[in-house]
């Protein structure tokens, strides 16, 4: 297979084949994509050859996915067929594999599983070429087939059934394994097993049978001591007038690690969805308990408020987790602004130590021209925090605690073996513990919400679970590496911007205040509607209130006079507050607006990002917090008399 991949790709709607290849170039290697969308175009295509793949869609106007199926069955039926299409169902799926497809990929929910499927493709029906080759060439003369047995690009060697010594090998099995050709020559094919093996490679050898055979999967050592997964093929031949076979490995290692990955990738994306959905109707139900609370605090005689303080301590606790959950979930409404990671840590440097106790022996290590970094400054000083306080738990006897940064870059070789990370340059932030590790099957769950190994009580399970999200919203990466009693090491990859350091002017704290502007009020929650107009109306507002943007809009049509505010949830069905807001604004110029939520999705933008200059009240809100910023809202751009 040539380093250039060529793709026939059948396809009518432009969008699609943007996304198709859009999702090929990601890859880094070098592909040739041809695009038609008739059958004129595809019959001429396939008449002219050259490809190593078809990639067609399932619906075309005046011509299906099967018909071209069959159209290519019958003039390349050696090119391999992969459909990319939508939602195909079970029925066509088994009908087009049994008419002769060798993939399908949909195109919503799993798109990054289309370039590996591409590639495989194209390897097996290299290999099914190299194979058939295989066997016409051992017919032929002893040269003929060392050269093609030099040019299959997997571990290819011959061994004597008998000895079980290696006879010949080719230049790629050297390449791969690390031991020369005399090397292999004098060791057995057992010799390449874990000693548990051996037995039954020796009971496979000892049956003979003619044609191609696959032996399925077997872990191979190479010279450095790697443990790798091979995919073997063999075929018993003559050689050199003993009983010989002839074998080809494929090393599917890394195929196996993305998809673990993968699947790891989608366990968590399903948590994350069920977490924001717990997340946001929680905040709602709190926001309602915390308001009429704190409304109920203020009635209330000093000697009686200590049962409801006790209610908003509470609540304030749910709040908080809340917030991690919806942090694992990358729900959360960022306020990002370009960093310097050394100050961030520089910043954090007292607590820390206050934090990990004096037992523990706190070193930062900060590199100097460090790069900077866009990110919400609150959420990277609680990934510093979670981790830190996770590596004291993690060092009960004291020890050392490293926090180190650095300017990285990860290529294509590094994102070759990590799923759903891009290649560029990146800051990394490091936070090394010399505690007791973890063993593999902690660490596969380890950013699991609620997953803990300390006791009841000692922990919620959700430190590193909110460092996941953060770091996964904020468009960077998350490694980690442990041994059990041999420490942990986390690191935080964030994307590298080359802008300057946003200088953030110091906040001063303002009585609450009230007004007599008139405000609409958004909220699809009644509750929680019925106590912001009741906070808004006591504090001397006007309010008009609506349950949905629809409703909001007809109430709007109604009301004759000035409007000033519009205070709208973000997130609701239907219409989002971002899109009313944009309708109100037009109607009535020069009207303010402050988003509420406690909760992101697309109706925000871009991973949660607020835009500069936009007012929002994060749920569950405090009476205080609120007025304080619909009277900001309100007072912004006046002119002070």
């Amino acid at each position: 297979m040539s380093s250039k991949i060529k793709v026939l790709h059948l396809e009518d709607a432009p969008l699609d084949a943007e996304l198709l290849d859009l999702s090929l170039r990601r890859t880094g290697i070098d592909w040739d994509i041809l695009r038609v969308d008739t059958r004129d175009d595809f019959v001429a295509a396939l008449d002219r050859g050259g490809f190593d793949v078809i990639v067609s869609d399932f619906r075309l106007p005046a011509y299906d996915g099967l018909q071209a199926l069959q159209e290519a069955s019958t003039r390349r039926p050696e090119v391999p067929f992969v459909f990319f299409t939508g939602n195909l169902g079970e029925a066509r799926a088994i009908q087009a594999l049994k008419s002769g497809a060798t993939d399908y990929v949909l195109k919503d929910g799993a798109v990054e599983r289309l370039a590996p499927a591409i590639q495989r493709a194209v390897r097996e029906a290299a290999e099914r070429r190299a194979r058939a080759q295989a066997e016409d060439a051992l017919k032929q003369s002893e040269e003929g087939f060392r050269q093609l047995f030099n040019c299959n690009p997997h571990p290819t060697w011959v061994f004597d059934v008998e000895t079980l010594r290696f006879v010949e090998v080719n230049d790629a099995a050297i390449e791969h394994y690390g031991y020369s050709r005399e090397e292999f020559r004098g060791m057995r094919i057992t010799d390449l097993h874990p000693s548990e093996e051996v037995p039954l490679v020796e009971e496979a050898v000892a049956t003979p049978k003619d044609g191609i055979r696959r032996f399925g999967t077997w872990v191979h050592r190479t010279k450095d001591g790697r443990l790798i997964n091979v995919d073997v093929a063999a075929h018993d031949l003559e050689f050199r007038g003993r009983r010989g076979r002839l074998v080809v490995a494929h090393d599917i290692t890394q195929q196996q690690e993305l998809q673990v990955q993968l699947q790891q990738s989608q366990k968590m994306d399903a948590i994350g969805r069920l977490a924001g959905g717990v997340a946001h109707d929680f905040n709602n139900l709190l926001g309602v308990i915390i308001g009429y609370g704190e409304r109920l605090l203020r009635r209330l005689p000093s000697p009686d408020r200590r049962e409801i303080n006790e209610v908003l301590k509470a609540a304030e606790h749910a709040a908080s987790l809340t917030r991690q959950l919806l942090a694992f979930s990358r729900r959360q409404v960022l306020k990002p602004r370009v960093l310097d990671l050394n100050a961030v840590v520089g910043e954090m440097d007292g607590m820390l130590r206050r934090i990990i106790g004096e037992d523990i022996d706190l070193v930062t290590v900060l590199q100097d021209g460090l790069g900077q970094v866009k990110a919400d400054p609150g959420q990277i000083q609680q990934v510093v925090m979670n981790l830190a306080v996770n590596a004291r738990d993690a060092m009960p006897k004291g020890g050392r605690l490293t926090i180190e940064t650095g300017n990285a870059e990860l290529d294509e070789s590094y994102t070759s073996a990590h799923l759903a990370v891009r290649s560029g340059h990146y800051v990394m932030l490091a936070v090394t513990d010399s505690g007791m590790g973890m063993d593999a099957a902690t660490q596969a769950r380890i950013f699991e919400p609620f997953f803990t190994t300390k006791e009841a009580g000692k922990g919620t399970g959700l430190g590193l679970s909110t460092v996941f999200g953060i770091v996964k919203q904020s468009e960077g990466n998350v490694w980690v590496y442990s041994e059990p009693q041999r420490g942990t090491t986390f690191k935080i990859y964030l994307p590298r911007v080359d802008e300057v350091v946003e200088e953030q002017p110091a906040q001063e704290a303002e009585t609450a205040a009230g007004g007599s502007e008139t405000i609409l009020l958004v909220e699809d929650s009644d509750s929680l509607r019925e106590l912001g107009r009741e906070i808004l109306e006591e504090h001397g507002y006007k309010v008009i209130e609506a349950s949905s943007g629809a409703a909001a809009l007809e109430a709007l049509a109604r009301h004759t006079g000035s409007l000033d505010l519009i205070l709208t949830d973000l997130v609701m069905s239907g219409m989002s507050g971002r899109e009313l807001a944009d309708q109100v604004t037009r109607l009535r110029p020069g009207t303010k607006v402050i988003f509420m939520s406690g909760y992101t999705d697309d109706a925000l933008g871009h991973h949660g990002v607020l835009e500069t200059g936009t007012a929002f009240v994060e749920k569950p809100f405090t009476i205080d917090g609120l007025l304080r910023k619909v009277r900001d809202v309100l007072d912004s751009g006046r002119i002070p008399s």
